[in-house]
């Protein structure tokens, strides 16, 4: 199975079990590797999809810093969420540090 099989699978899973906030990062994560496809104009290979949830995961590292520095704890405890659950999007020895 690839990685996009198990994001949508990710996608069900969070639907089913009614987790609002995993469900929109998963669908946000579906909607990045459908404009990567449409502008590939190929399927996406698992480096691809890894590739995308890199630069998903680096924006959202970049908007911690920026909330923090802002004082804002409330944005930036949603963004570290974020980020931890896109990180559970890749291999297990891919992990963003």
């Amino acid at each position: 199975m690839n990685l996009t099989e198990t994001i949508k699978k990710d996608i069900i899973t969070a639907m089913k079990g009614k987790d609002a906030e995993t469900l929109t990062i998963l669908r946000t994560l579906s909607a990045s590797l459908k404009n990567k496809g449409i502008e590939l104009k190929r399927e996406l290979e698992d480096t691809d999809v890894v590739s995308v949830v890199r630069s998903d995961v680096k924006k959202m590292k970049d908007a911690l810093s920026e909330f923090k520095s802002a004082a804002r704890e409330d944005l930036a405890e949603k963004a570290q969420i974020e980020i931890d659950i896109l990180n559970k999007s890749l291999p297990a020895d891919m992990p963003v540090e």
